[in-house]
């Protein structure tokens, strides 16, 4: 068994990585990493429910672990939910400040070997998608939604 472990630094407070983290607008943004239209449903306090899901059929049902706003976030998901998962998967969210920005450390498993391998692309660009949605445009922005503005036809 095997956990990932991945940190990425962000030149955002930590207010804005957790938005990105846990905001409806910007979830489906990062999480289309793990499956096409995914998007997560949860109020993000301890003990609530919280229930990812995809336009693949993908469901995932867990429960908010730990929540302390712009500093972690763990959340855990019973057996069976995943293929060759026949025991309880926890994924945590660790921001800390690091100079002017944050360091987002996520934690995510454990894992079987096929697991374990699988998950590690999703997650790289997961998180690439978080830094550049918490670094964002000064106006406040999404990356995408700058960027389908920059492309829109001028007038």
């Amino acid at each position: 068994m095997r956990t990932i472990t991945k940190t990425i630094s962000v030149q955002a407070p930590a207010p804005k990585v957790w938005e990105v983290l846990t905001s409806p607008r910007f979830v489906p943004e990062w999480a289309d990493a793990f499956a096409p239209g995914a998007k997560a449903d949860s109020d993000w306090k301890t003990g609530s429910d919280v229930t990812w899901t995809g336009d693949n059929g993908m469901k995932m049902q867990g429960k908010v672990v730990e929540s302390v706003p712009e500093r972690s976030l763990k959340l855990a998901f019973a057996p069976g939910q995943m293929p060759e998962q026949d025991f309880e998967q926890v994924e945590t969210y660790a921001l800390s400040p690091e100079g002017s920005g944050t360091k987002l450390t996520i934690t995510h498993g454990p894992f079987a070997a096929q697991g374990y391998e699988t998950m590690q692309q999703p997650w790289d660009q997961a998180l690439s998608s978080i830094k550049s949605l918490a670094e964002g445009d000064a106006s406040g922005r999404s990356v995408r939604e700058a960027e389908r503005a920059d492309m829109a036809p001028r007038a």
